[in-house]
């Protein structure tokens, strides 16, 4: 696999780099797509790949069901938390990363991190 970076945009989804089209096109031709999210307030960045990709004239939509939350160990690297959560995401070039967690296993929502929609800038990545 080769990505390459073909969008990114600010936390209101304009563009920074590159061309939507080209990732609009790229999605509608089938190609694999990863998002890289630029989380300033918490001062990380992740990414992760586009399961579910959705185009339209002026913006692309990515979800992704298979995260499952993190914590931070002493010597700051990851590990599970105690008690794991699946983030269910959708990333959208307008800026917007619409996050909804449940307990894996549960159908119950993490009450305190019930339902998230957060602006973040973001880089776009399609498998040539």
């Amino acid at each position: 696999m080769s990505y390459r970076l073909v969008y990114k945009h600010d936390s209101k989804g304009n563009c920074l780099e590159g061309e939507l089209q080209t990732l609009i096109n790229a999605v509608l031709n089938g190609k694999p797509v990863r998002i890289l999210v630029e989380d300033d307030k918490r001062g990380h960045s992740y990414v992760f790949d586009g399961q579910l990709l959705f185009a339209k004239e002026d913006f692309v939509c990515a979800q992704n069901t298979s995260i499952v939350s993190t914590d931070q160990d002493m010597d700051m690297t990851l590990k599970f938390k105690e008690k794991c959560y699946n983030w269910l995401v959708i990333a959208c070039t307008k800026g917007y990363l619409d996050i909804t967690r449940y307990y894996l296993g549960k159908n119950t929502r993490v009450q305190d991190k019930e339902h998230t929609r957060e602006q973040h800038t973001m880089k776009w990545f399609v498998d040539e």
